[in-house]
């Protein structure tokens, strides 16, 4: 390949790699190894005690494998692969590839168990009684669990999978869409509890792929993971982590009396507006007049002549400004705060930029404030990038 083509190549794969949120654990079959990924890239691995330790798992404060055939033990691990006291015994069921968790019960499916019809099986936090849960519409293999609507999201596989389904927990069918993993893969399924993506990983003819979809059955993105050269089947995101928070850019301008203003989200909002989403600036000038402002792209430029002040603008016009307000606090002091409930104000706000918005939609926020002897007599405080999920 060119030189100019690959590297084309590569910034595509990095782009598009960085809309994977959190860890995705991923074990695999006839093979000790474990892999945890992030962004196209493995971010550490470990070895099992065994290639039937596993690969079925499950992610909270630890990882606990179920045993993959009859008799089999699977093990617990810490998030960094240290080998803990948990034992985990397949209670008689056959090829358990991938599993799911509510924190409180355990799920797995029996993929090669032709005495049970290939059934669901449910077990308790610790797989304890395993047993049938239900035995879904088509040969199945990947689980994961969905903590929005307490359903399960099951992959149909036999060699390749070529659709999801969505049942209740109880067994009820409530929807499908198609995937293009016939070729190999699909053995496992994961949901990304932060933005609420389904992850497909690859296997054979699809080994060393992540196939991002929405939970609508829109594919978001295939990733190929360097080094990732086994076949995996067991994949999961660690249930109950706190999601993480909307990431800072730019720097704030330092203002006449050594200030700088901070900004941060409390949590990414969704596009229904309901879930708290709540933008705070600290370290504002005392009894300053400001505003929260917004725009759908990041920039990072000088807001001052060269020489005259060290704030920068952050987001690109246009812009949509809300309404002025104090920072209250004491004159010439840094202790000044601005606030704005974002869900609150999109919700009263329906016409702003960017409303009605859409999953993976972003905005940019940053803070102004009066500073009369700065340059514009006024300073920045940095930027936060706000994603909206479904």
């Amino acid at each position: 390949m060119p030189r100019l083509l690959h590297t084309l190549a590569l910034a595509s794969l990095a782009s598009s790699a960085a809309a994977q949120v959190s860890e995705l654990y991923l074990t695999a079959h006839g093979s000790t190894e474990t892999f945890v990924v992030q962004n196209g890239q493995i971010v550490r691995q470990f070895q099992r005690t065994s290639t039937v330790d596993g690969p079925a798992l499950v992610v909270g404060q630890t990882v606990k494998l179920y045993g993959q055939v009859a008799g089999a033990v699977g093990r617990e691990y810490d998030l960094n692969g240290g080998l803990l006291a948990g034992a985990y015994v397949n209670a008689g069921f056959v090829d358990c590839y991938d599993g799911a968790t509510d924190g409180a019960r355990n799920w797995t499916i029996s993929h090669n168990d032709f005495s049970n019809n290939f059934a669901a099986l449910v077990a308790g936090a610790n797989w304890g009684s395993a047993q049938v849960a239900f035995v879904p519409a088509r040969r199945s293999s990947g689980i994961t669990y969905d903590p929005t609507d307490d359903t399960l999201w099951v992959t149909n596989n036999v060699g390749g999978s070529d659709r999801v389904q969505h049942y209740a927990t109880g067994g009820a069918l409530l929807g499908e869409f198609p995937v293009g993993l016939q070729s190999g893969g699909g053995y496992g399924l994961a949901l990304d509890y932060a933005d609420q993506t389904l992850w497909i990983p690859g296997a054979f003819g699809t080994v060393g792929q992540l196939h991002q979809y929405s939970k609508a059955g829109a594919l978001l993105q295939l990733v190929h993971v360097p080094g990732l050269a086994v076949n995996v089947v067991g994949a999961e995101f660690r249930f109950g982590a706190p999601p993480p928070l909307p990431p800072t850019y730019c720097t704030p301008g330092t203002t006449s009396n050594g200030c700088n203003a901070n900004i941060a989200a409390s949590a990414h909002p969704n596009v229904s507006h309901s879930s708290a989403c709540q933008i705070s600036v600290s370290g504002v000038e005392g009894q300053k007049s400001g505003i929260v402002f917004y725009s759908l792209a990041q920039l990072i430029q000088p807001w001052c002549p060269p020489g005259s002040g060290s704030s920068l603008l952050c987001v690109k016009t246009p812009t949509f400004r809300t309404s002025a307000q104090s920072s209250g606090g004491a004159a010439g002091a840094c202790n000044g705060q601005l606030q704005l409930d974002w869900s609150a104000f999109q919700l009263a706000h329906p016409g702003a930029m960017g409303n009605p918005w859409s999953p993976g939609a972003k905005a940019y926020v940053q803070a102004w404030f009066r500073d009369p002897a700065s340059c514009r007599a006024t300073s920045l405080s940095n930027a936060v990038e706000l994603t909206y999920l479904p």
